[in-house]
């Protein structure tokens, strides 16, 4: 038999209105011990899921909300200067004047105090606009954006990814990653 004086021992020559305070430690242990659940997760196992839009070549498309598809291209996106990235780059235009782009890159995560931020570039005339932050929606390499704007851009076919200090400039930074939008048709 296990004697109680094994888990606890009462200070020697204390009354209980002295020594309340000695269960209050091996009170908060089982407690805390009580609250654990066996809860295990295994190597391989799914933490969570993304589904991802991407429309494909084949027939005319029609969205909902937009009407027909009038333009379509799509390009592969790579790292510049060193940069390890890969990914895929879409953009559509729609008759009721809408144009959809979106950035899908692999690409490290930025460090503390930086971020992606993707552009369009016009060759002819010169001209580049940003079209937003590029987000990792499970904090790794996949990095995601969508971009809607009511005007025709179909004539800004480069794509470029830069690396930003988020330090409130506008003006783009160092280049990471780019890829050429080419218009494809849909058979």
């Amino acid at each position: 038999m296990i004697k109680p004086s094994f888990f606890f021992r009462w200070p020697a020559g204390r009354s209980f209105s002295e020594g309340w305070h000695y269960l209050l430690f091996p009170l908060c242990v089982l407690v805390l011990l009580s609250a654990c659940r066996g809860e295990e997760v295994g190597v391989g196992e799914e933490q969570g899921s993304i589904t991802i839009k991407q429309v494909m070549p084949g027939g005319e498309l029609r969205d909902p909300k937009y009407g027909k598809e009038l333009w379509l291209a799509v390009g592969a996106m790579a790292g510049v200067e060193g940069t390890p990235a890969n990914g895929v780059t879409d953009a559509h235009f729609f008759e009721d004047g809408t144009y959809v782009m979106g950035i899908q890159l692999n690409i490290e995560r930025p460090s503390d105090g930086y971020f992606y931020e993707g552009w369009l570039v016009r060759e002819n005339p010169k001209d580049t606009m940003s079209v937003g932050h590029l987000k990792s929606l499970f904090g790794d390499v996949r990095h995601f954006l969508k971009f809607k704007d009511e005007r025709d851009l179909r004539a800004y076919t480069k794509v470029i990814v830069t690396l930003e200090v988020d330090d409130g400039n506008p003006a783009p930074a160092r280049h990471v990653a780019e890829g050429v939008l080419k218009e494809r048709t849909r058979s």
